[in-house]
């Protein structure tokens, strides 16, 4: 189920409708989309530059899953298990877990941490790559094979950027949170965005996704690491070899940051993947990082 066919059948349907059948519930959920088992290009989204890139891990860890009060903002349930999923493992949105809920709206919150020992999975997830993220304090973790013609290019990121989201607003109709019927089942749908690791600009959500620049970072085994991208000034784009990049239009290729002071081209991907949670689809939530 791609991202627009699960916002048209929701959308189809009563907010409170959009899960199951159970009196009064949330139904929080989690989901890397299809994104995560088919990879870029799909049906909504490709590389700008031609790439293809196909993920072999998708991992985040992600905890304190709140719901409030929407005059007060406290929080009338929160849960501080710590979950980890592995996108690539979920062709569907993953129960997470199931709140009972008097009629009403709520504030939904969530916050993606660093993983840790006890860690609930809510899919398949191979446990020395949990145990990689515990040892580096990593929230996120990518494993991808990108290919363009004869070129191959792999990374294996880990990421430390973890953030709250917020208050999110509903992606389905873009409301203020979660609203319950009673007798009916409402989703709460974390969605994990990894077409934000790979943008070129902030502060919108009409960014080319980019992969140039990373592949002009390979080592000699095919592979980007990350740190090496703190080498990569996002102004004036070079690769390893020193030589600069140009875009599609054979212009000078450049990150716009959106004023926001994220020099390298690590940082930027750090922060743009730090914005990669929302709430039913596209609904934005507030981000403060960790």
């Amino acid at each position: 189920m791609n991202r627009t066919a699960w916002l048209g059948m929701c959308a189809a349907l009563p907010l409170a409708a959009c899960g199951g059948a159970d009196d009064g519930t949330v139904k929080v959920t989690a989901w890397g989309e299809e994104a995560a088992t088919e990879g870029f290009p799909n049906e909504e989204l490709s590389f700008i530059d031609g790439w293809t890139v196909n993920f072999n891990h998708v991992l985040t860890s992600f905890t304190k899953i709140e719901l409030a009060d929407p005059t007060s903002e406290q929080a009338v349930f929160s849960d501080d298990t710590l979950y980890v999923g592995d996108w690539t493992q979920a062709v569907d949105p993953a129960e997470v877990t199931t709140v009972p809920l008097a009629e009403g709206r709520y504030k939904f919150s969530f916050s993606f941490v660093p993983a840790a020992a006890g860690a609930t999975k809510v899919t398949d997830v191979d446990d020395a790559l949990i145990q990689q993220m515990i040892t580096n304090g990593w929230n996120t973790y990518l494993d991808a094979t990108a290919t363009k013609g004869d070129q191959t290019v792999t990374i294996k990121w880990g990421m430390h950027n973890p953030a709250r989201y917020q208050f999110c607003a509903n992606g389905i109709d873009d409301t203020d949170g979660i609203a319950v019927s009673a007798g009916k089942e409402v989703e709460a749908g974390i969605f994990v965005h990894l077409d934000h690791t790979f943008w070129d600009k902030l502060g919108t959500e009409e960014a080319n996704l980019r992969f140039d620049p990373i592949a002009a970072w390979k080592n000699e085994a095919g592979e980007t690491p990350l740190d090496d991208l703190e080498q990569v000034d996002i102004a004036n784009i070079k690769d390893r070899s020193g030589a600069a990049l140009v875009d599609e239009n054979s212009q000078p290729l450049r990150y716009d940051d959106a004023g926001l002071g994220l020099p390298k081209l690590k940082e930027f991907i750090l922060f743009s993947t730090s914005k990669q949670a929302h709430l039913n689809g596209e609904g934005q939530c507030t981000r403060v990082a960790l």
